[in-house]
């Protein structure tokens, strides 16, 4: 019994701290331990986000801890508990109403090495089964600072210090002697060493700074464009050098000293240097000013606002467990940034960095990396469009995605068996939700202790081959999940470390990771060229197997230690590359073993160039919130202004919270209406077989939505793969801008013309809707809306506010339950007029959504949608005609087209091809009749809009020629 005098001190101490901290949901006593000391951490269950107040039965306790070797002050490490399972070890004890605590030697409980020190501590506190998380009041974990640790950092800090420390050379020393200009580009005499400038391409150069002793660092996995041939006009004055090229595309003007470049472009600055690269000493960084009203977006995957001025974030691939909004660092870091003064800035190094975007100096960007000197592309054009197509053009081009991906994909953590797959399929069927692929996780190959095997669980799935074979004759894809880290316990961990092909410690002997959550493991070294050629291989048999897609997981890499060792350099090296690397195995594996079908690869990390090896990203394991919804719409906008396209998320979130069918709707809503539609999530069923009949019947249509919107999305998916234009796009991307545009973190354009406004916070039934220029229809009433305005929107459970552009042609499909359905055969056209605008032509895209070489071979058949007005002669002309393309394998012979004119006057003429059409009397007549035939839909609404429509049959390359006259008829 001697133990209940200290319970009773610490209860003692626990009240007396609890006076002093009344309003903090978590208490550590004693307040300040050291390293080794045992603590007590108490719960006040009524305080932060509340969810576990007054709950009945026990809570439980999920942790983890930050060390100097996590990647950010937020990256789990040595986790502890079960979620969702009452394990006792992680109960609670129950003090008082409200009040939990828990006791824990923290080295022991979480079992530290010897060499990491605790930072902080991390906890989630949930009920039994895990359906209730208690976080804090913004619905994020809850981290305690460790005291005694504060000259101990972790890699995001030490990568942020990159910004400080160092200062660039002496600027008296920054005299520009003199230059020497080839067909190649200029070379500069700067101080001790070289400022090159050269093109690649008429709207791109390139800016390197070169000395004996440390020349600049290049990107190979990022860069496939050539330097081109090019000359300047020279200018030499007393203070400056003036460089103009024959085009008259770039004016650079070279200040002597102290030594900056300035772009001009028509006269007006574009871009000036600050201190350029001479902003850290060895060129370590960059410095640019920035104009007081100037914003910069993309940087890769952040949950920030859109516009990035105002923010300092590192530039370093990491694995957020259960983010939420506002989060600055996750698994993407792109070097690139976007100007609204239309210039974009990609450095050209991959080594770990730091970028402070106008906040230690307002009008200052600064850009840093920990070593090394980089050099940086500056590209140029009057359009968003024009600077992301040379962008693509600099790092690659996406290939068109295979079809199905387009359409709806289930995903969870995880299918555990052949047959619960085949249950989940069966489902959908039964209920008629539309269903494209199936993702299987880890389990696949047994559980998380086998990683890195990649063989079937044969217990588990005892005939694979037969079950893929039968999702694919319902047109179902399989995705498989894999892995660069291989457990001890692994099929092929003893081979690869024969071969070695781990990376290494600095002894040079295998480097293994001892607390690494899948077990004892050791990470590929795909920066090894014979690791990538082995890794590559094991892709084969699963290739030719029938394996439609992959899921490259844990690729950042997540555990990272910065004293791991590759042959590519030191973990600060290659950490950003790693993920390339590997997506070039298995690009490779793909040409190999399926050279003309289209690769679909669902992958975590990445960099600039990631989208060629046709890479379809989501955002990480983000938390099961309203927060987290809000997150994804400037994490989308970002990765696209980074020139990736198909940046999704985890629809419905994936870990953290309870079951919420409000939040589950409102997420599956805004993924019909994003680059990829998959749901998947761990704790809570992501399927919406799952969620009762109102909610499941709302999400089925939204689904089914998805599918009539197949030609529009997928035409969508050919300019991103001709021209690199992001799929969904901020509101402001075709001007002009303005300070409330670039304001907007919770709208954008999909495509150039529909408005997506979804609904992010609970229990919301309306929201603020902000349009850009022009005139918008309400997609749901045909409600017209004129530009500019700022209005409250209401939104049943049932309904996400959209909005189509006036003057466009929006191309749908019918509904139907798999994307193998579509054809192109069948065709809904709305035509929403704006009768301030006379001529509007919109792209339409088709081939049979499977071969890798359709646009090469001129596969694909690219139609011209055309609308024309005439009001000197009262008539609005239609037309479709195929302007590139030899047709495709499976095309249809003719296509059954519904027309509808939406805002126009009531027609006194119909003709098609110069041939009448007749009138239906009303809208059954109209579905009933021979082809062509038309209705007027009168509405009875003064505020809603009228209507024509017109069913007719075009041929396999035009629509032929409808002309409607309104008003009187003409005299012949």
């Amino acid at each position: 019994m001697n133990h209940i005098p200290f319970l009773l001190r610490i209860l003692a101490l626990y009240f007396c701290f609890s006076t002093l901290h009344a309003q903090k949901p978590l208490i550590m006593i004693p307040e300040k331990p050291l390293q080794g000391d045992s603590i007590t951490i108490f719960f006040h269950a009524e305080r932060g986000n509340a969810v576990l107040s007054n709950i009945n039965g026990d809570v439980y306790i999920h942790s983890g801890v930050i060390t100097q070797k996590s990647p950010t002050n937020t990256s789990w490490q040595h986790v502890r508990g079960e979620w969702g399972k009452p394990n006792g070890e992680f109960r609670m004890t129950k003090e008082a109403e409200n009040v939990y605590s828990f006791r824990m030697h923290p080295k022991s409980f979480y079992g530290i090495e010897s060499d990491e020190t605790i930072l902080r501590l991390a906890f989630v506190f949930r009920n039994a089964d895990g359906s209730k998380a208690g976080k804090d009041a913004d619905g994020k974990d809850f981290y305690l600072d460790y005291p005694g640790s504060d000259s101990v950092k972790s890699i995001s800090e030490v990568i942020m210090e990159s910004l400080s420390k160092g200062k660039g050379p002496d600027s008296a020393s920054l005299f520009c002697r003199g230059f020497y200009q080839d067909s190649l580009g200029l070379l500069l005499y700067v101080g001790n060493g070289k400022v090159s400038i050269e093109r690649f391409g008429n709207h791109v150069i390139r800016v390197s700074y070169d000395t004996i002793e440390f020349p600049a660092i290049r990107n190979p996995e990022a860069i496939i464009a050539s330097k081109t041939k090019s000359e300047f006009l020279t200018v030499d004055a007393v203070d400056y050098f003036q460089f103009i090229t024959t085009d008259k595309t770039f004016n650079i003007l070279v200040q002597k000293q102290p030594f900056a470049i300035s772009i001009f472009r028509d006269s007006m600055l574009v871009y000036k240097e600050e201190q350029g690269l001479m902003f850290k000493e060895h060129a370590r960084g960059l410095s640019f000013s920035l104009r007081n009203s100037e914003a910069i977006f993309g940087g890769g995957s952040r949950a920030l606002p859109v516009n990035r001025r105002g923010h300092r974030f590192p530039l370093y691939n990491t694995a957020v467990y259960g983010y939420g909004n506002q989060t600055d660092q996750l698994n993407v870091s792109i070097p690139f940034f976007l100007s609204s003064s239309r210039y974009g800035v990609l450095i050209d190094s991959p080594i770990a960095g730091a970028v402070d975007c106008g906040v230690t100096e307002k009008n200052v960007m600064k850009i840093a990396q920990t070593h090394g000197s980089l050099s940086y592309f500056l590209i140029i054009d009057s359009t968003f469009d024009g600077i992301m197509s040379h962008y693509a053009m600099l790092t690659g081009k996406q290939p068109l995605p295979p079809l199905w991906s387009l359409g709806y994909i289930q995903s969870r953590y995880g299918y555990k068996s052949q047959q619960e797959v085949m249950n989940i399929v069966n489902a959908f069927d039964s209920l008629n939700i539309p269903l494209d692929a199936i993702v299987l996780d880890l389990y696949w190959f047994g559980d998380k202790a086998k990683m890195g095997s990649f063989a079937w669980d044969t217990r588990q799935f005892p005939d694979p081959l037969g079950m893929m074979r039968s999702l694919k004759k319902r047109h179902i894809h399989t995705i498989l999940i894999t892995e660069p880290y291989f457990t001890k316990e692994s099929k092929h961990y003893a081979a690869a470390e024969n071969a070695g092909l781990f990376t290494k410690q600095i002894s040079g002997s295998t480097y293994l990771l001892n607390d690494f959550w899948a077990g004892k493991a050791s990470l590929l070294d795909l920066t090894n060229p014979k690791a990538m050629s082995w890794m590559s291989g094991l892709y084969s048999d699963h290739i030719k197997s029938g394996v439609s897609g992959w899921w490259l997981d844990l690729g950042e890499p997540e555990m990272h230690p910065m004293d791991m060792r590759h042959a590519g350099g030191s973990t600060f090296d290659v950490h950003n590359s790693y993920s390339m690397h590997w997506m070039n195995a298995l690009q490779q594996a793909h040409q190999q073993y399926a050279p003309n079908e289209r690769l679909f690869n669902l992958i975590r990390s990445g960099g600039p160039g990631m989208q060629r090896y046709s890479t379809f990203p989501w955002s990480g394991d983000v938390q099961r919130s309203f927060s987290g919804l809000q997150a994804q719409i400037p994490i989308m906008l970002g990765m696209g202004m980074s020139g990736v396209g198909y940046m999704h998320s985890d629809l419905g979130g994936f870990t953290g919270g309870a079951k919420n069918e409000r939040l589950y709707t409102r997420w599956m809503q805004f993924g019909a209406f994003t680059p990829i539609m998959r749901a998947h999530g761990e704790g809570v069923p992501p399927e919406p077989i799952y969620y009762s009949d109102s909610v499941r019947n709302i999400v089925k249509y939204f689904i089914q939505l998805r599918m009539q919107f197949l030609p529009y999305n997928y035409t969508l998916a050919y300019h991103n793969a001709i021209k690199g234009t992001p799929l969904a796009r901020p509101i402001f991307w075709n001007g002009p801008i303005s300070n409330e545009l670039i304001s907007v973190n919770d709208e954008y354009l999909w495509g150039n013309d529909l408005v997506i406004a979804p609904i992010m916070h609970p229990d919301s039934l309306s929201r603020k809707v902000i349009l850009p220029p022009g005139t918008w229809f309400d997609f749901w009433s045909n409600y017209s809306i004129p530009g500019y305005s700022n209005f409250s929107m209401p939104s049943a459970l049932t309904v996400m506010p959209i909005f189509a552009r006036g003057g466009s042609i929006i191309p749908l499909t019918f509904p139907m339950n798999n994307t193998a359905t579509y054809k192109g055969d069948s065709l809904l056209l709305l035509c929403f007029r704006d009768s301030s605008i006379t001529s509007v032509e919109r792209d339409l895209y088709m081939d049979d959504g499977l071969s890798s070489t359709n646009l090469n071979d001129e596969h694909y058949r690219l139609f011209k949608l055309s609308m024309k007005e005439d009001k000197s002669r009262s008539t609005i002309t239609f037309s479709m005609n195929t302007v590139a393309g030899k047709g495709y394998a499976g095309e249809p012979q003719s296509r059954i087209m519904i027309l509808k004119w939406i805002d126009v006057p009531e027609p006194s003429a119909l003709t098609l091809d110069g041939k009448n059409i007749p009138l239906a009397k009303d809208e059954l007549t109209f579905y009933q009749s021979k082809m062509p035939i038309a209705w007027f839909k009168q509405s009875k609404d003064a505020q809603l809009p009228q209507e024509v429509h017109i069913r007719m049959i075009g041929t396999k390359v035009e629509s032929g020629t409808l002309v409607m006259q309104y008003g009187k008829k003409s005299k012949k």
